[in-house]
């Protein structure tokens, strides 16, 4: 579907989980959206660094590196397959392929983030009138592309067909 003009929600952007079979296979995701995901807040800032002259008495800044975490709110639901992924990810230490977009994956304009991702739960509201919901910190990790070559997290913008294109992120 080709970008439309106008204001975007949070409701319609995107948490995807690559559900293949195999899905150590970077090259070939199965994207499924997570959708038992209330809230999304995703952290694309560059570190900034003091790279003052004397030239100057303005401060100076360059950026170093980007960081691409996330948080994610997600109802708890014992058979809810994103969930149950989210929470074992954390219980065990291992990472998730996941793709964080402002759009769904079939708007083309969209745009993210892919990174295989730690996962820690950092708290669950358990109060007597609450539904209660799981906070999930993501933060990028090591994972492998196809050929054995590591996998650093990439700027993912979706195209036409759904198709999308990544790229390193650059200063």
């Amino acid at each position: 579907m080709p970008a439309a003009r106008g204001v975007k929600t949070g409701q319609t952007s995107g948490l995807y989980r690559n559900t293949a079979s195999d899905a150590t296979k970077y090259g070939t995701p199965t994207w499924a959206l997570a959708d038992h995901v209330r809230d999304l807040t995703p952290s694309p800032a560059w570190d900034l660094q003091d790279a003052s002259i004397r030239a100057t008495a303005v401060k100076l800044y360059h950026p170093t590196q980007k960081e691409m975490s996330f948080t994610a709110m997600v109802r708890c639901d014992d058979v809810a397959t994103d969930y149950i992924a989210f929470r074992t990810a954390a219980e065990n230490g291992t990472v998730v392929d996941l793709l964080v977009l402002d759009g769904l994956l079939t708007v083309e304009g969209s745009r993210g983030f892919r990174s295989y991702f730690h996962v820690s739960e950092t708290g669950q509201d358990q109060s007597i009138g609450s539904v209660l919901y799981s906070q999930f910190e993501f933060k990028p990790g090591f994972g492998l592309l196809d050929n054995g070559d590591p996998a650093y997290p990439k700027i993912a913008v979706t195209g036409a067909t759904s198709a999308v294109t990544y790229t390193n992120p650059t200063r």
